[in-house]
């Protein structure tokens, strides 16, 4: 896509003075002859940069300076990282704390919604990183030129606020929802794969009726999952790719809460097949086809059920993961089915998006933006995918790493004992790329990775049954700070009430004709104010894409 330089020159015009952190701070005059616009190393004399990183603590345990990513990264660019880690519970308070103080790290690695960027750089708390890109990343700056989609990270005023942190898809996988289906309960009941919404309802039917694991006992689950409200959307691992997607409606994990119809946004709940799937899920429910406790339990309790064996169809990060077993005659017991039709949707579509939202921001505290865009423009070079995909076996002063077979074309890796596999390796002692991966994905050398058997189950076959049919979704949106101030106090209270209604019309505690009471209610809440909101912002994302 063609930027047509929309840059405003903020970024460099905020009086960015190259004075910085070189165990204490760098001398004043010193400041031009360290840094290095282009080669390595970035600067001549070393440059602390401060970083908070929010990250899921499962993963990254062991993150800071010695990881071996930061550690060669310090020393190819004599930048170093000063890491504090926060969990995703801890993210929220401490960011509003930071900002609020207006005491600010260089860099945020987490999640800032589109109204915080809004907000904090109103406030002049977030660098633009327009000008920064075109003159400090241009390996970045060609891997969005590849996507059209790269239109929805420009704000309202112009300006890029944050750097993507992953781009998916490529040779290692393939991006949206993870859905699985257990074959060998359906080749013990006789049953095809489902390739239909009628025929994965009929599936459940056998899965619940028919005994399939065999235990003589009537404890199947035949579709299971759960969802949250996060914010102003539903996160979990939902069971939207089986009954909204055969409907023609867009999901991620969970439905987008705001569907693209005729070229215009319409609210999920006005989707011309939206009372069908109210219908479909009512009935999975009552019927004893859809988990009991969808709405309730969560990701620890589900995963106790699939570490039993007891679900026949869900989605979820890996199918190995939910059983808690790299045994193959485990979890090859689930396989990925290709996606879904119904007799009002003929169409095969799976949503996901190649290029995700921004996760690396720079602060009004980094006094050297130009020195961080030039090391995450590493992340997007082949010797910064090399990084992240890890050291060579005995190259390095840990254990483990890949290994190449006779004739250097292709790798495997070996790790040590500890480790639930080589993603869980590579997380907590290799790099973050849980949080980062870059163009990793599109690499050449990640091209020659052998997948690990449990990895190659579930990504070769997203690759041959999910890829081909890759739609994008409905784009997250920017919003003017007039707008965001109208939605504001809409919002909250807006997807709240529709999810709670969503979900007693599914478990029958509303009828499903109170359908029309719940549109009033959202009318009267400014439902329709908002969608015209949606729709100017939208209208503006279809005019970047084509600018």
């Amino acid at each position: 896509m063609s930027k047509k330089t929309r840059f405003l020159s903020m970024a460099l015009s905020m009086g960015l003075a190259l004075s910085a952190f070189v165990g204490g701070a760098m001398a004043e005059g010193d400041a031009d002859t360290n840094f290095n616009a282009t080669g390595m190393p970035i600067v001549n004399e070393k440059v602390v940069q401060k970083v908070v990183f929010s990250s899921d603590p499962v993963y990254t345990t062991d993150l800071g300076p010695e990881m071996y990513f930061f550690k060669e990264m310090e020393e190819r660019t004599n930048v170093n990282f000063e890491f504090e880690k926060l969990s995703p519970d801890q993210w929220n308070e401490r960011k509003n704390l930071m900002f609020a103080a207006n005491e600010l790290p260089d860099i945020l690695m987490g999640g800032l919604s589109n109204s915080d960027v809004i907000t904090y750089s109103q406030a002049g708390q977030l660098l633009p990183i327009n000008d920064l890109v075109d003159q400090y990343m241009p390996d970045y700056k060609a891997v969005l030129e590849q996507f059209p989609e790269s239109a929805k990270l420009y704000a309202p005023d112009g300006n890029m606020y944050g750097i993507v942190n992953t781009v998916t898809g490529g040779s290692a996988e393939t991006p949206g929802a993870r859905a699985f289906i257990n074959k060998a309960w359906l080749d013990k009941l006789g049953i095809a794969m489902p390739t239909t919404y009628e025929e994965f309802y009929n599936a459940l039917v056998a899965m619940r009726d028919g005994d399939p694991d065999g235990n003589g006992e009537n404890d199947t689950i035949p579709l299971s999952g759960y969802q949250s409200m996060s914010g102003n959307s539903v996160g979990g691992y939902t069971v939207d790719c089986f009954v909204a997607g055969p409907l023609g409606i867009s999901f991620s994990n969970a439905k987008d809460m705001w569907q693209v119809v005729d070229g215009k946004l319409v609210f999920v709940a006005e989707h011309p097949n939206y009372k069908q799937y109210l219908t479909n899920m009512n009935q999975l429910y009552t019927e004893g086809l859809l988990d009991s406790e969808y709405y309730t339990q969560n990701d620890a309790q589900m995963k106790a059920k699939g570490e039993a064996m007891r679900i026949g169809a869900y989605t979820y990060a890996a199918h190995f993961v939910l059983t808690g077993s790299t045994d193959p005659a485990v979890y090859d017991q689930y396989v990925v089915p290709e996606p879904l039709t119904s007799d009002v949707f003929t169409e095969k579509v799976w949503y996901g998006e190649n290029l995700g939202g921004t996760s690396i921001f720079f602060t009004s505290a980094n006094q050297n933006p130009e020195i961080s865009a030039r090391y995450f423009n590493e992340i997007y070079t082949e010797e910064g995918a090399t990084l992240l995909v890890g050291p060579v076996k005995g190259e390095w002063d840990g254990e483990g790493g890949r290994v190449w077979n006779e004739d250097q074309t292709r790798f495997e890796y070996e790790i040590p004992e500890g480790y639930n596999g080589v993603w869980d390796w590579i997380c907590k002692q290799i790099a973050p790329v849980q949080s980062f991966q870059g163009y990793m994905q599109f690499s050449d050398i990640k091209s020659k990775e052998i997948k690990t058997p449990e990895d190659a189950s579930f990504k070769d076959a997203m690759e041959q049954n999910v890829a081909p049919y890759l739609k994008n979704g409905t784009p997250s949106l920017f919003f003017t700070p007039e707008e965001s101030e109208q939605i504001r106090l809409i919002e909250a209270s807006l997807y709240t009430y529709f999810v709670q209604m969503e979900s007693k019309m599914v478990m029958g505690e509303e009828p499903l004709d109170a359908y029309d009471t719940m549109m009033d209610e959202l009318r009267n809440q400014g439902l329709d104010q908002v969608a015209e909101i949606y729709n100017a912002a939208y209208d503006r994302y279809k005019a970047a894409q084509e600018a």
